[in-house]
């Protein structure tokens, strides 16, 4: 695989990088990543260098540099991004550097670098750009006068350091009118909708294509059934069946209206009108013939790459028992809000709080092996389950 190299170095190595050993317990992106050598052709002077590299907007890309010098140091940076799958920082170099290492990861388009460079800053530039980044820190809103002298006195100190630092040249800033979050969605979120040739690429590279059984508890609610419809029938990933349970005299009613809206693979079962939500649970587990099941409520929106990505993660986990995401809320307007960003898994942490939530991937006969859903608690069904399975299986099998 051939990388475009930034000019004064040239490729030395180029591998695939193998997540299952390499990454922890939050899964950033499932998909393959790349670990890129590149070697000076000629020994590079000290002082400071901006390091820029951008990659096309389709997916997203994350980047980590990793840095030996010639005096047997290392620096490791992931380097910030100054826009959509771009990244920018200034690099002081104190020793002669030997080697320059990119871990390049995310759903992207990782091998096309469109730009990349790696040149020094004029002494004028280098004290336009300190001033620069010291303005910028003096008039940050968030500061009290102490507080923003204190940050000058450090950053000051940090910049007459003798070794080797790095400085985001810029934060990442949103546009006129935008909140925190769409700043954060148009940055560094997927965008499955404008993106849809990158994800079908990314459903065909899957080396299997296990069934995944939507497990729902639905009424006769003509607008939720509809809902519920599209947001499976748009996934990219097609491997899937729906199985519902709904009161006898809807049975009719529900099948009809799956089936009008494109549900092909369907099962609907009839529960008894005083059973409770454990029970149903149970029943729509021992009808599916998924490997795992995932548990929607009626009124969840699944994004239209959401599929792929737990399948993906199955995919370079193989023994994992259950995967979970993040999530947020949509208003009537479309307007996402209400980010619900879950940490990496934690025994501990779970043991007295359910952060994962109903909505996760789980393999279905380990749920079956455990029971299932215990009826009479209350609404903490779902938390007892997952403690139960991670007292059968342990607990190391969990992925975010």
């Amino acid at each position: 695989m051939h990388f475009k190299a930034p000019p004064g170095f040239r490729l030395a190595t180029a591998e695939s990088v193998d997540w299952a050993t390499d990454q922890p317990l939050r899964i950033v992106s499932p998909d393959p990543a790349w670990r890129v050598s590149f070697v000076p052709e000629r020994p590079l002077g000290l002082g400071w260098y901006v390091f820029e590299i951008s990659f096309p907007p389709e997916g997203i890309v994350d980047v980590i540099a990793h840095i030996s010098f010639s005096a047997n140091d290392e620096f490791w940076l992931r380097v910030p991004s100054s826009s959509r799958n771009c990244f920018a920082s200034y690099i002081r170099v104190s020793s002669p550097i030997y080697r320059m290492t990119l871990t390049i990861s995310g759903s992207g388009y990782l091998t096309r670098i469109q730009e990349f460079s790696f040149h020094r800053l004029s002494p004028v530039s280098t004290a336009a750009k300190i001033l620069t980044k010291l303005w910028q820190i003096a008039t940050r809103g968030n500061f009290g006068i102490q507080s923003g002298v204190r940050a000058l006195f450090e950053m000051v100190i940090r910049w007459r350091h003798p070794e080797v630092i790095a400085v985001a040249p810029s934060s990442s800033k949103g546009q006129l009118g935008e909140k925190p979050y769409e700043t954060w969605i148009r940055l560094f979120d997927e965008q499955p909708d404008e993106h849809h040739t990158r994800h079908l690429e990314r459903e065909r590279a899957l080396s299997r294509r296990p069934l995944i059984s939507v497990i729902a508890i639905v009424s006769e609610d003509n607008a939720q059934l509809v809902r519920l419809a599209q947001t499976l029938t748009a996934q990219y990933y097609r491997t899937w069946e729906l199985v519902v349970a709904t009161q006898q005299q809807q049975v009719s009613t529900v099948r009809e209206i799956f089936s009008q809206n494109g549900i092909e693979r369907l099962t609907v079962l009839a529960a008894e009108s005083q059973s409770d939500v454990a029970t149903r649970l149970n029943m729509m587990t021992a009808h599916a013939a998924g490997e795992f099941i995932l548990q929607l409520a009626a009124e969840i929106c699944l994004r239209p790459n959401s599929l792929l990505e737990l399948i993906r993660a199955v995919e370079i986990y193989p023994k994992v028992e259950i995967i979970y995401g993040d999530e947020d809320r949509i208003d009537s307007r479309g307007i996402r809000h209400e980010p619900k960003f879950k940490p990496a898994w934690s025994p501990d942490y779970f043991l007295e709080n359910d952060y994962i939530g109903p909505t996760a991937l789980i393999r279905r006969e380990t749920v079956l092996g455990v029971g299932g859903w215990r009826a009479g608690l209350a609404g903490s069904h779902d938390h007892d389950l997952k403690l139960r399975i991670m007292d059968s299986v342990g607990s190391q099998n969990v992925r975010s």
